[in-house]
């Protein structure tokens, strides 16, 4: 997902300064990704959301948005999906969980 982000800011140079990327959650993975965030010098465009954020505000986080990814490795459809779907915003998930024999 970050290194799609940093394709279409490179590719759109003109709306770097408005497109924002939040990254919500903590894991394992953290110090890789914030580390990769650097290294594609995206730290302006990208922000780490590593706070829990309680349950009666997400509907206003949801609507702030344009675009809610999943990109999960484990989960295929968490409750989050759903959220955004209720609140209106186009969701991106992975194939993560489905029996896809392509």
């Amino acid at each position: 997902m970050i290194k799609a982000f940093k394709i279409l800011l490179d590719e759109r140079d003109d709306i770097r300064l408005y497109i924002r990327l939040y990254i919500l959650g903590k894991g394992p993975e953290e110090k890789n990704l914030k580390n990769l965030v650097k290294r594609l010098n995206l730290t302006k465009n990208i922000v780490f959301i590593d706070t829990a954020i309680p349950n009666q505000e997400m509907p206003k986080l949801y609507s702030e948005c344009d675009l809610y990814i999943q990109p999960s490795i484990i989960e295929p459809f968490g409750i989050a999906v759903i959220e955004a779907m209720a609140c209106g915003k186009p969701v991106i998930g992975t194939r993560v969980g489905l029996l896809y024999k392509g």
